[in-house]
């Protein structure tokens, strides 16, 4: 084997793992992102739209019943609801995943009308739940616990 075709075995090798670490990534903050939505009815978590080098179409999950009765909220339908969005968004995310290459960009957003108010503000009778931007602030530390992952690969 000559040297460019060493050249070329580490270009791939590079390529791969990189494509592997960016995977782990995207599914580590976005699952963060998921275990953190507050819920309701699932609309929101349900409803994230995720995408590969462009911004995802809405998934098209149907929420659940609402958890609030008045002032009070049910925390089993609200329990209920949250498993089956988080099957749902899982399901979307590790679709999404499997075309995702180092190259790509990798998004992860919602149109849903009151996500702002969940995100910022806080919604009902709850204190804002910061699931992007706790998220956010917590990408080094992801970043150097996949790369250390990486290195038994």
């Amino acid at each position: 084997m000559g040297f460019a075709e060493d050249i070329q075995k580490f270009i791939k090798k590079t390529e791969n793992k990189g494509t592997i670490l960016l995977k782990n990534i995207c599914e580590e903050m976005a699952t963060r992102i998921g275990y953190r939505t507050g819920v309701d009815t699932g609309n929101l978590l349900g409803n994230y739209r995720i995408g590969i080098n462009s911004v995802g179409m809405r998934p098209g999950f149907i929420p659940g019943q609402t958890a609030w009765h008045g002032n009070v909220k049910d925390e089993t339908i609200a329990e209920r609801n949250r498993q089956r969005a988080l099957r749902f968004f899982k399901q979307n995310l590790g679709e999404h995943l499997t075309s995702l290459t180092l190259f790509d960009t990798f998004y992860i957003d919602t149109d849903v009308s009151y996500a702002d108010k969940v995100e910022y503000i806080g919604w009902k009778k709850t204190p804002p739940y910061r699931m992007f931007g706790r998220t956010i602030v917590e990408f080094e530390q992801i970043l150097k616990k996949k790369a250390g992952e990486l290195k038994d690969v």
